[in-house]
């Protein structure tokens, strides 16, 4: 649903290619733009002092500075004996963009985009931001792959989560898994519904549900630590019931949960998040939480030792 684009620094130097590109990245619009190479900001800014007028220029390098959330680092190799357009031809499937936007296509790649030139209504620049996918493991990751690669937090919502239900459990590990195991989580959370009785706080059921959540560990990627939050509904507050998969650069809904189907024809949809909603739910989810009450005793940490 995420797709990665590489866009030749004189492209998003240039202010008409800028303010035509720049609004439709991020994870909300499906789209974000690569880092290639790694000094590619740099690059950009350095170009826009040549290509751009002084505002425009300073425009340019603070609306960037301003929105990390729109790029994704790569390490790619790149060939400085060699020139932009064709470092970023070079790399084939699976490692290739999903498209390159440039200035010109000399040798007519189809997955090079002329700027100002190719049809924003059609792929690959149109991304659908609404997809059915079976609810398996595998495919609930597929939805979210790239946005866990460049993504140092996890944040995962569901107020059913039953740690003990392999349905459960063997998504959650694809998720926290799917980066290289020497890049542990900087924040790695599980979000509930605190468990009740006729109305009132069940701490039983909740001292239960938390030594079983400690079982998770073997899911766990070792040198991350998962945090399980318990929240309670503010008197007349919102309801906890949507699940989502929250990055510090965006998020996805998940229809029917983060849980696998019990049938193989089981679906679900899958839809990319507004990016003013995703920052709402972001700090709903952050104590202390506009919507939600947390006592002190509704967290439980689980060092990973996958």
């Amino acid at each position: 649903m995420i797709r990665e684009f590489a866009v030749e620094p004189e492209v998003m130097a240039t202010w008409p290619h800028f303010r035509e590109i720049f609004d439709d990245l991020g994870a909300s619009h499906g789209r974000l733009a690569s880092l290639y190479p790694s000094d590619w900001i740099e690059r950009v800014r350095r170009l826009a002092l040549q290509l751009s007028p002084p505002v425009r220029a300073a425009a340019i390098t603070e609306r960037m500075r301003q929105s990390p959330h729109r790029f994704i680092a790569t390490n790619r190799a790149f060939d400085r004996g060699k020139d932009w357009l064709t470092n970023a031809e070079k790399h084939e499937p699976p490692r290739a963009f999903d498209a390159i936007i440039a200035r010109t296509n000399p040798r007519d790649r189809s997955r090079v985009l002329i700027a100002g030139e190719f049809p924003r209504h059609q792929a690959p620049w149109k991304v659908p931001r609404q997809c059915e996918v079976p609810r398996t493991a595998a495919n609930l990751l597929a939805c979210a792959k790239l946005l866990l690669d460049s993504s140092e937090e996890i944040l995962l919502v569901d107020q059913n989560f039953d740690p003990l239900e392999p349905r459960f459990k063997d998504p959650l590990a694809k998720w926290l898994q799917s980066r290289a195991t020497n890049r542990p989580w900087r924040r790695c959370e599980l979000h509930l519904a605190h468990p009740l009785d006729n109305g009132m706080p069940d701490k039983k059921v909740l001292a239960n549900r938390q030594h079983h959540l400690k079982q998770l560990a073997d899911a766990i990627p070792s040198g991350s630590v998962l945090r399980a939050f318990h929240w309670l509904r503010k008197p007349g507050g919102k309801k906890f019931h949507p699940r989502f998969l929250l990055t510090e650069r965006g998020g996805l809904h998940y229809d029917y949960g983060l849980d696998e189907g019990d049938s193989p024809g089981d679906r679900t949809i899958v839809t990319l998040m507004d990016h003013d909603l995703w920052q709402t739910l972001r700090g709903d989810f952050t104590d202390p939480s506009p919507s939600f009450d947390l006592a002190p005793d509704c967290i439980v940490t689980i060092p990973g030792r996958a």
